[in-house]
């Protein structure tokens, strides 16, 4: 399907356009934090109505142009031969210097990764979904087991079995979720956190599918945390450090990212909820060591997170109003002060409980 609409998209479109006698080009939204809209009734970011053009018959979009369909043919052919390819590889397959010149397609590798992005604007196609996948990063534990297919061969992942949990495939989109048995999707920002909770059995006493990406997270993490809320009705929790890094790590998971809006749609989850670690977490168990001084660059970020409208409601304000008051953040693990299962065993199943 991938392949029809990007040869529909690409490739048939230059083609119908030759034949009308119109110089080709390509129409596609603004890619750009200008360009990112909240929208309120779906609760993601999206792409609002700004376009640019890259047209044939103007010598400072000629090069655009050219290099959307030499990337456009390089990702079709990959899929078309193997399946999957990185963007590494399409970059050096797409890479020529130009026949009588010593001029080449592309500068460098981020030029020919912007060209993808620009393609997954165009053609609404995530590149995953175009076959370009990255390194995997994030881990998922729980009752769940994926179906995919490699070489041709059925593959079978087994998620309780691991004692670090199973990698989350790259091409999570096409990979069947069966055998799930669970009540809720416990996401984690840091990977040492996801094992100790996998290690204390959180996901059976909670009967929670266990996700972390290991930090800010990639697009295959918050891909699967998605489907877990969309397609099997799987509340979403969310839990951080407590520090804008943490709160900007929560709202990529639940509304999507400005510089990358046009994927918020199949990545996003406006229904995850924030459980922790907030500011007032800090006066309310008395942590009297491993809090950290908030810097300035700290302070200015919870300053714009106040502004936003997915942090507008009473608890966000009142959090981060005392964030900036106090200039005090701390990490998860600060919880071990009150004992090693105090995480598991109460901060975490407390904190679900207010919100059911």
């Amino acid at each position: 399907m991938s392949l029809e609409i990007l040869k529909e998209k690409v490739g048939y479109h230059v083609i119908k356009q030759l034949l009308e006698g119109k110089p080709p080009e390509f129409e596609l939204k603004v890619r750009s934090a200008k360009n990112a809209i909240y929208d309120e009734q779906q609760r993601i970011l999206l792409l609002g109505d700004m376009t640019q053009k890259r047209r044939f018959n103007n010598l400072g979009e000629l090069r655009a142009f050219s290099q959307m369909i030499l990337i456009a043919r390089a990702i079709y052919e990959a899929k078309k031969e193997i399946g999957y390819t990185t963007q590494r590889d399409i970059y050096y397959n797409a890479l020529e210097t130009i026949k009588g010149t010593n001029i080449d397609t592309l500068k460098d590798q981020k030029e020919s990764n912007a060209i993808i992005t620009d393609l997954e604007v165009y053609t609404g196609l995530l590149r995953e979904e175009m076959g370009v996948i990255a390194e995997e990063r994030g881990v998922v534990a729980g009752k769940l087991k994926l179906r995919g297919y490699s070489r041709g061969e059925e593959q079978i992942v087994d998620c309780e079995k691991g004692l670090t949990g199973q990698l989350i495939p790259a091409n999570i989109h096409e990979v069947e979720i069966f055998d799930l048995d669970a009540e809720l999707v416990l996401v984690v920002e840091k990977g040492g956190i996801f094992k100790s909770l996998r290690e204390l059995m959180i996901d059976r006493k909670l009967n929670c599918i266990l996700v972390s990406g290991h930090g800010q997270p990639d697009r295959a993490s918050r891909r699967l945390v998605h489907r877990l809320n969309k397609e099997f009705g799987l509340p979403v929790y969310i839990l951080t450090d407590c520090d804008p890094w943490g709160f900007r790590i929560f709202s990529v998971y639940k509304i999507g990212s400005r510089n990358l809006a046009f994927e918020s749609i199949k990545l996003a989850t406006p229904d995850a909820k924030f459980i922790g670690v907030y500011p007032s977490d800090i006066e309310k168990l008395k942590f009297d060591r491993g809090i950290i001084q908030a810097t300035p660059r700290d302070i200015r970020t919870a300053q714009m997170l106040m502004k936003l409208p997915w942090f507008s409601d009473k608890r966000w304000q009142e959090e981060l109003s005392l964030f900036i008051r106090e200039k005090k953040k701390v990490e998860i693990n600060i919880l071990s002060q009150k004992g090693f299962r105090y995480l598991a065993d109460e901060y975490i199943p407390n904190r679900i409980k207010e919100f059911q």
